[in-house]
């Protein structure tokens, strides 16, 4: 019966070493799948007659893997998955934004600026006002159109994390089922070779996904996983993630049922979309919101000095104001003071107050009752907005330079001085006029004016012999004095406040008083409600007299001006770096990417060597194991024809 015994253990191997090559053949293309291996072993039969006979019998059937070469797959890949992520979303941005115009806002900017500029040349143009203000409301609107795309950016990302998070849970969910059906199968003394395939598979997908830890990979081990610390996969138990924000508004992960949020994670597909919300994303915009803001501040500053060819203001209405100190509410305002100038329209006689405010301990409040207590001015809070009105029969503005009459004077004699010119230097001063001598203007020799600034002399004007009264003298920066007749007395003053801003501390741009732009940020530039209505409250004139281009000049030379602000950049050299950024980061994800694709393709590679299946190779095994079988059939035969013949006999 030993030849019986012995060929029916060579038919059930070859039988079941020809199912597993046949698995091999039908899985030679499966992803994830490993290659297995019958391992045949000798079986003694128990004989004292025949202690060398037997027959064989499969012990195990091992998959063809390296586990070392399999852990450095698994290490690897997250860092593709992110690497691919971030260029497919940084490409989609970039393509996005030429598809938008970023060039487009490059144009508008240009535009305005050269159509401020065109418009200091022909101030008096009623038609290039109106192009003006259109193309600031085209600035405006580019702006806006890029702050919005950004935005949508960020919440599409949001929303495909929200995505990636679900395949994760479904991804661990599946991996604990498998952990069960696995040690199941071996307890029950089978091979799970295949469920272990399935599982790495799903392990791997999820380390494309995430960064994960994970033990050996033994099948019957259970593959425990963990990911940014946090235990995800534990026998058969999986914990699902959640996507969360934070107090401060960044993307994160959490556990369910958990209130903390992990906002400092990198690594797989999940990591890339969270670090590109949270920082790339981010980045641009502030990089935007930056130069939007630069150039509603900067141009806004220079306009709430100037005024239209409507003329000064019977009243104005600022933007809505938070309530609090300023500090707070307008953060951006700095401690100093603004000047006001009401005048009497039927006398043109002017007056300058001065607004001194303190951010840390004013609120908009009180300004508005300093304002208040200016002669024939009133202001006032309405819905958290600054109104100003003049009396019937005054007008009031906020315009730099010199007034006509000295600000203070202590002169005693019959002469007068009058001020004259536009005032060009960049800091706000303050001239004092001392009296050199005592006699008449035009008469008495050596009288002269000794002007200083700043405790220093500047000049030193004649007034006596020779001196034509009424002739303007040259002070400084653009500034002139006139004498009339009469007589000075020595050592008396005037001074004269020089301004080449009325608003040192920013507070008028930023309360929305008689501004261009109205809001902070890409999102909500936009051009004021009054200037886009009427195009004649566009604020071309700075000077006293209302009737230069110098205002409009000095916004137009803002194109050109390097701000702190922005680097020390010019908007347009700014505005170019951010677009420029963007190439930049996609050619450095370009070229990462590429690196690590090589990387895990000549691990793919090794990989295939070691547990994929060659057809040639395991069609002769078929070979071999058919004619093993054809083998061990014919023993079975003859020992059949043996037994028959034995029976015949009897």
């Amino acid at each position: 019966m030993s030849n019986l015994t012995i060929g029916l253990s060579g038919l059930i191997v070859a039988q079941r070493a020809l199912d597993i090559v046949a698995t091999n053949i039908a899985n030679a293309n499966t992803e994830g799948y490993h290659r297995q291996t019958p391992m045949i072993s000798p079986v003694s039969l128990d004989s004292p007659y025949s202690p060398s006979i037997g027959g064989a019998e499969i012990t195990e059937v091992r998959r063809a893997m390296d586990g070392l070469l399999e852990s450095e797959i698994l290490r690897n890949q997250p860092l593709q998955g992110q690497l691919t992520q971030e260029l497919m979303t940084l490409q989609s941005i970039e393509s996005s934004l030429g598809q938008l115009g970023s060039q487009g806002l490059t144009t508008a900017l240009a535009q305005f600026f050269g159509d401020m500029r065109e418009l200091a040349a022909q101030p008096q143009s009623s038609a290039q006002l109106q192009q003006t203000v259109w193309s600031a409301e085209l600035l405006a609107e580019q702006f806006r159109n890029l702050g919005t795309f950004l935005m949508e950016t960020a919440d599409s990302l949001k929303t495909e994390a929200q995505d990636i998070v679900s395949q994760v849970n479904q991804l661990t969910g599946r991996i604990a089922e498998l952990n069960t059906q696995i040690l199941a199968g071996v307890n029950r003394g089978g091979s799970a070779n295949l469920l272990a395939d399935q599982r790495d598979q799903l392990v791997r997908e999820l380390s494309e996904i995430i960064p994960i830890q994970t033990n050996g990979l033994a099948q019957t081990d259970s593959r425990n996983i963990m990911a940014w610390g946090v235990p995800l996969v534990i026998g058969a138990h999986a914990t699902e993630l959640t996507l969360g924000m934070n107090s401060a508004g960044k993307l994160g992960v959490s556990m369910k049922d958990s209130s903390l949020v992990e906002t400092n994670v990198s690594g797989g597909r999940l990591g890339a979309l969270i670090g590109l919300r949270n920082n790339v994303i981010t980045q641009l915009c502030d990089q935007l919101d930056t130069l939007a803001n630069q150039v509603i501040t900067s141009v806004n500053r220079l306009h709430v000095q100037g005024v239209g060819s409507s003329g000064a203001f019977e009243e104005l209405t600022g933007g809505p104001v938070d309530s609090g100190v300023l500090s707070d509410s307008l953060p951006q305002v700095e401690a100093g003071s603004f000047w006001v100038r009401v005048t009497n329209t039927a006398t043109g006689e002017v007056n300058r107050y001065k607004i001194d405010l303190d951010p840390a301990e004013d609120m908009l409040a009180d300004v508005a009752a300093r304002l208040d207590g200016v002669d024939h001015l009133s202001a006032f809070i309405a819905d958290s907005r600054l109104k100003i009105m003049a009396d019937n029969g005054y007008t009031f503005d906020f315009r730099p330079g010199v007034e006509a009459q000295p600000t203070s004077t202590s002169l005693t004699g019959t002469a007068a001085p009058t001020i004259s010119g536009n005032y060009s230097g960049s800091e706000n001063t303050t001239y004092t006029f001392t009296i050199q001598g005592t006699g008449q203007v035009g008469i008495t020799d050596g009288l002269a004016l000794k002007v200083y600034s700043g405790g220093e002399l500047v000049n030193t004007l004649s007034i006596g012999s020779g001196y034509a009264a009424g002739q303007r003298l040259a002070v400084a920066d653009g500034v002139y004095v006139a004498m009339s007749l009469g007589t000075l007395t020595d050592g008396e003053q005037f001074t004269v406040e020089a301004l080449a801003q009325s608003d040192s501390a920013g507070f008028l741009a930023a309360a929305g008083i008689n501004t261009l732009f109205a809001g902070s940020s890409a999102l909500t530039m936009n051009v004021n409600d009054e200037v886009l209505s009427d195009a004649s409250r566009l604020a071309v004139s700075a000077s006293p007299g209302g009737s230069d281009n110098l205002n409009a000049l000095a916004m137009a030379n803002l194109e050109d001006r390097k701000q702190a602000a922005l680097g020390q950049f010019t908007p347009a050299e700014h505005l170019q770096l951010f677009i420029s950024s963007i190439g930049q980061r996609v050619a450095l994800a370009k070229s990462r990417q590429e690196s690590s694709s090589q990387i895990i393709q000549q691990l793919e590679n090794q990989r295939n060597g070691v547990s994929g299946v060659d057809i040639n190779e395991e069609a002769a095994k078929l070979m071999m194991l058919e004619r093993l079988f054809q083998a061990c059939s014919k023993v079975i035969n003859s020992q059949d024809q043996t037994i028959e013949y034995l029976l015949d006999m009897m």
